[in-house]
């Protein structure tokens, strides 16, 4: 997370997210806010991942896979 650009605050159990460069604003509620909160207190995605395959009983490479993906599409908004 890019302190400088991007801030974000937890609203009522959503994650609201703003790119002060770009002024676009998003949304992030569920598991995707979960990710959020993980990566910006510093966690790197094996371990956001492994944080989601123990809360949610899930298969590992799975929760991995779309916790990559999610980043991905994070990272093609900055």
């Amino acid at each position: 997370v890019n302190d400088a650009a991007v801030v974000f605050d937890v609203l009522e159990g959503q994650v609201v997210v703003v790119n002060l460069d770009s002024g676009a604003y998003y949304i992030l509620e569920g598991t995707a806010g979960h990710i959020w909160q993980l990566l910006a207190a510093g966690q790197a995605t094996t371990e956001v991942a492994a944080t989601l395959a123990h809360h949610h009983a899930a298969d590992p490479a799975v929760v991995a896979a779309a916790v990559e993906e999610f980043v991905g599409q994070l990272a093609a908004e900055a």
